[in-house]
């Protein structure tokens, strides 16, 4: 005759179903946050229609192709139309928008012997690639040899007139610049610290390690 199984284990089973979802569910979501983390740094978008009458008039377009495709900067000259700048400011933006949106700041920007260089992240706007650390440092430091050649100079003689600027994860790609060019000047706007503590903000401290 077949006996009834016990209810304590019953219980203990069921605890221990329960147990395996839970570890199965967290197990799938820390897989997901790892494999999606790429996305939730950087949110790449191509120029759309409203950006067609951005770029003043005498800026320029500065393309140059690496490894992961053809990429395009910007480069606004002084207002004085120097041929070489006092100072010529590398502008990076914020993971969410794009170089051209800093043309809507240096409308009423009062140096007029000052020019900026805007640079995209590859991926984003006309860029073509994937945005990571090393592909960035790739492509900013292209489109300051790119637009050194255009003044007949090297990037190490537009060195002592070279700033930078930077927006939210612009902010670390300009210190990133700045540690690896003689920079004169550096602005960081609304920076953080860390990826760390960034991701901290967005999905809590314990899950922010795996990233």
């Amino acid at each position: 005759m077949h006996r009834p199984t016990p209810r304590p284990i019953l219980l203990t089973r069921a605890v221990v179903r329960a147990l395996v979802v839970i570890g199965l569910g967290f197990l799938g979501l820390v897989a997901l946050i790892y494999f999606k983390q790429h996305s939730m740094i950087y949110h790449p978008r191509p120029y759309g229609p409203s950006y067609t009458q951005v770029l003043p008039a005498n800026g320029e377009e500065i393309s140059y192709t690496l490894p992961f495709g053809k990429q395009t900067a910007f480069y606004i000259p002084a207002r004085d139309n120097g041929r070489l700048p006092a100072r010529l400011w590398i502008a990076f933006c914020g993971n969410g928008s794009l170089a051209l949106d800093w043309t809507t700041i240096l409308a009423g920007y009062p140096n007029s012997d000052d020019a900026f260089l805007l640079v995209d992240y590859p991926g984003y706007g006309k860029c073509q690639g994937y945005a990571t650390i090393a592909n960035m440092r790739a492509s900013s430091d292209a489109a300051l040899d790119m637009l050194a050649k255009r003044f007949g100079l090297s990037g190490e003689d537009l060195d002592p007139r070279l700033c930078t600027i930077g927006h939210s994860l612009g902010s670390a790609a300009a210190l990133d610049f700045a540690a690896r060019h003689r920079i004169q000047r550096v602005v960081a706007i609304s920076p953080f610290t860390t990826l760390r503590e960034e991701a901290a903000c967005i999905i809590g401290g314990p899950l922010s390690h795996l990233l």
